[in-house]
């Protein structure tokens, strides 16, 4: 008995490797997406502000980037001794107004250094609700616990959506011809805008992604929405909260998107590192002990026979540390 729907996915012609300088921008999703490549050491800028869930406030986000447009130094408040703003996710604060907007402007300056040279941007699109201030009319990316009052919640539309990443796309091209761009929906239900609106949301921002892959060469799609709904139709690959893949699903569909964009190649090497820095991390019964010693010793002889160009100066530095102490 069959009881699960699976379906093909072609390998992708613009494969990712050790050597591809590689974004990851969006939800929580993309996070995740991120961390899993970032372990196995390539090179991953991963949501440098932070958490982003509605499109048209990321993209304006990465065209101000490129335009080297200063953050709005109105758009901050200050809540709970922080300045926070509203473009920004709340992990991106400081103790002062010029802090915040001096650390933010730095996160502009090297992430526009690194949008020239990545290979791949990866979006992971959260929802199509977003939030207006209601004296600024202009869109949050956070609303950062402000009073509900200041703000009006509304379905962006597909039009404006479009626009805002066609605008957002003429700069990319100019500064990095050779990108690739790769969608996805975040298979995180946002339950909370309702059952009906959130199967609304990622419908508009299915269509959304599609219309951009129609009408451009180096924007694709990875379908993580379709292999949560429908690969993994089952609640036990929801966290208990209902909302949240468990790490069985985050691990299953970056299976499949490894398979998509990962040679066999390089996910044969992924695991050999995956395997190494689980043995790194491995906890001792007597650090001191001569066996412990002997297997610190392995350990610095196959961080040697991986391949030069990847880093582990991190967890040499950890090992050395152990011998030193022992």
């Amino acid at each position: 008995m069959n009881l699960r729907t699976t379906f093909n996915i072609p390998p992708s012609l613009n494969q990712i490797s050790h050597h591809s300088k590689i974004m990851a921008m969006g939800s929580c999703f993309a996070t995740m997406l991120g961390k899993r490549l970032e372990d196995r050491k390539y090179d991953v800028l991963i949501n440098p502000f932070g958490t982003i869930f509605n499109p048209v406030s990321l993209f304006t986000l990465l065209e101000d980037t490129i335009r080297r447009t200063s953050p709005n130094i109105d758009r901050s408040i200050f809540y709970q001794d922080r300045y926070l703003h509203y473009n920004y996710h709340s992990s991106l604060s400081a103790a002062t107004q010029g802090e915040l907007i001096s650390d933010l402007e730095n996160i502009h300056l090297s992430t526009n250094s690194y949008l020239k040279k990545i290979s791949h941007l990866f979006i992971t699109l959260g929802t199509a609700y977003a939030y207006q201030h209601n004296y600024t009319e202009q869109l949050v990316a956070n609303c950062h616990k402000q009073p509900a009052a200041l703000f009006t919640k509304r379905l962006l539309s597909l039009e404006e959506m479009k626009l805002s990443f066609e605008s957002l796309y003429h700069h990319l091209i100019d500064i990095n011809p050779e990108i690739n761009i790769i969608f996805t929906v975040s298979p995180v239900r946002h339950t909370k805008d309702g059952i009906p609106d959130n199967h609304l949301s990622k419908s508009l921002l299915r269509v959304l992604a599609a219309l951009l892959v129609e009408q451009s060469e180096n924007v694709h799609y990875f379908p993580s929405y379709e292999l949560m709904m429908d690969d993994l139709r089952d609640y036990r690959f929801y966290k208990e909260d209902l909302i949240h893949p468990t790490e069985q699903a985050e691990n299953y569909i970056y299976a499949r998107f490894a398979d998509t964009y990962i040679s066999d190649k390089y996910k044969e090497l992924d695991e050999k590192i995956l395997k190494l820095r689980k043995s790194i991390e491995h906890k001792p019964f007597n650090s001191k002990s001569a066996a412990h010693q002997k297997f610190l010793n392995k350990l610095l002889i196959n961080i040697k026979e991986m391949p030069d160009y990847l880093n582990f100066d991190a967890e040499l530095a950890k090992i050395k540390k152990q011998i030193r102490e022992a």
